[in-house]
């Protein structure tokens, strides 16, 4: 049987974030079969503007958000150009899963999405918790988009909030990040919560590293390591039994002449925008 190939797609900028970039590959095989070749991406070095935080141009600011994720399209048709088999997208905002879903046939697969599927099977009562406050915003309306309100219990935020530099901190072995975790975890005590879910690649990475697989009774669910395994099933089941992405309905596909008409008159906007 032919090796899976999967593209794993950050919407960190991996160039700063390199030991994120590691923990990435080292989950995904961590769950992988043995012979499938996982390559991870980042966006563009230089993504993210000087003195701002991915989680302002990521979560707070709607017009940045979605300039990411048309990166992220853009991977995803370079990807099933390269001849890679699925796209793993480890944002647990799912950024440009929606458009990439549209432009490809290979499986592209979100981070959020897919833990929250795949924890419903786990647990009846789930509890998220995202890394700060903007942050829980995107992940909320990520809930409701998905039709998962009924399954999460609660859904809070770190106080304070996790910076940049606390989770590279925690990446890198800090207990700085557990602990915050481990202090907050009442609420979801209380709230009756059967499963925590860390709502964040790089939280669910963290915590991993760290050795955090329950607290208090409660399980902590690999949504990252999740990611991966779901996305080899969507592989096998386009293989072996014709699964493919949908065209009747929000995935229709554009013709590629169009895609690459519609494409090309942007970036000359865009460009021409920018000598103002």
């Amino acid at each position: 049987m032919k090796a899976i190939r999967i593209w794993a797609q950050s919407a960190s900028d991996l160039s700063v974030h390199t030991v994120f970039g590691a923990t990435i590959a080292q989950q995904g095989r961590r769950v992988c079969q043995a012979d499938t070749q996982i390559d991870v991406h980042g966006l563009a070095p230089g993504t993210y503007p000087p003195g701002m935080t991915a989680t302002e141009i990521c979560c707070e600011f709607p017009a940045t958000h979605h300039m990411l994720s048309l990166q992220i399209m853009e991977n995803a048709l370079r990807a099933e150009r390269e001849g890679y088999d699925a796209m793993v997208v480890t944002s647990f905002m799912d950024h440009g899963c929606e458009l990439a879903r549209s432009a490809v046939d290979i499986p592209v697969v979100g981070l959020g999405s897919t833990a929250l599927r795949v924890a419903s099977a786990a647990g009846r009562a789930l509890g998220l918790v995202s890394h700060d406050a903007d942050q829980r915003k995107v992940v909320r309306n990520l809930i409701q988009y998905h039709g998962f309100d009924k399954n999460v219990r609660l859904l809070a935020a770190l106080d304070p909030g996790l910076s940049t530099e606390d989770l590279d901190a925690g990446m890198n072995g800090s207990p700085v990040l557990l602990e915050r975790f481990s202090e907050q975890v009442e609420p979801f005590i209380k709230a009756g919560v059967d499963l925590i879910v860390p709502a964040e690649g790089f939280l669910a990475g963290a915590l991993y590293l760290a050795g955090v697989r329950e607290v208090r009774g409660i399980p902590v669910f690999d949504g990252l390591g999740a990611a991966f395994a779901f996305a080899e099933m969507m592989v096998r089941l386009r293989r072996h039994a014709g699964l493919e992405i949908s065209r009747a309905g929000d995935y229709a596909k554009a013709p590629v002449a169009a895609l690459d008409h519609v494409r090309a008159v942007t970036i000359g906007v865009l460009q021409a925008a920018q000598k103002k």
